[in-house]
């Protein structure tokens, strides 16, 4: 089973979109400097479980030259049922107690619901750039004179970094404490954990003696 990298606050979805990232980056115009936060930094990372490389992209040898796993065996994740897709998911994500991540993050938690994960995200970071339209009107100091520009907001990384340490909080743990879900199958696990459908694994506690 692979690994997919996920950006806690994701870039393009959630920051960019947002009023916040005129306070990180001098090239938007705001600010003097740039603030020195990366949307790519550890902080906003977590490594998720992805599809199981039976049914995504390892090649493997056959016949003198490397075709797709899932090609070889004839199950590509998108042939698959709903009900085996369902069946693999919650199998993985009970195992790990992490979300499965295989897709966008655009896709509502449930149907006829607007709410996502890009939503909730892209919300955070707005709140983050009211906070600091509203300081910087608060404080005459924050801008430059001459040109108008304000002086690089440092701090603000700080509290990006909170935002970052949140979310994971949401998206990590047991699955029936899950806030947050990066994709609708996530959200489908938390859903009948909580109804008492799908039963989680105790996980074990390793624990030393000492005489």
């Amino acid at each position: 089973m692979s690994a997919a990298p996920h950006h806690i606050i994701p870039g393009n979805a959630a920051m960019a979109p947002s009023s916040l990232e005129t306070w990180t980056r001098a090239d938007k115009g705001k600010i003097k400097q740039d603030i020195g936060y990366t949307i790519d930094g550890a902080l906003n990372g977590i490594f998720l479980p992805h599809l199981p490389e039976i049914y995504w992209t390892k090649r493997i040898e056959h016949h003198g030259r490397k075709i797709p796993m899932a090609e070889y065996y004839g199950q590509k994740w998108l042939t698959l049922s709903d009900g085996s897709k369902q069946s693999i998911g919650f199998l993985i994500m009970r195992e790990t107690y992490l979300q499965m991540h295989y897709t966008d993050h655009s896709a509502p938690y449930d149907a006829g619901s607007p709410l996502s994960y890009d939503d909730e995200t892209k919300a955070a970071c707005n709140r983050l750039g009211d906070l600091m339209e509203n300081f910087s009107r608060a404080c005459e100091r924050s801008k430059d004179a001459d040109d108008g520009k304000h002086y690089p907001p440092y701090a603000l990384v700080h509290r990006i970094n909170l935002a970052s340490e949140r979310f994971r909080s949401r998206i990590t743990g047991r699955p029936d404490s899950w806030k947050s879900w990066v994709s609708p199958l996530a959200r489908s696990l938390t859903r009948a954990a909580l109804t008492g459908q799908e039963s989680l694994n105790q996980k074990l506690l390793i624990s030393r003696k000492y005489r």
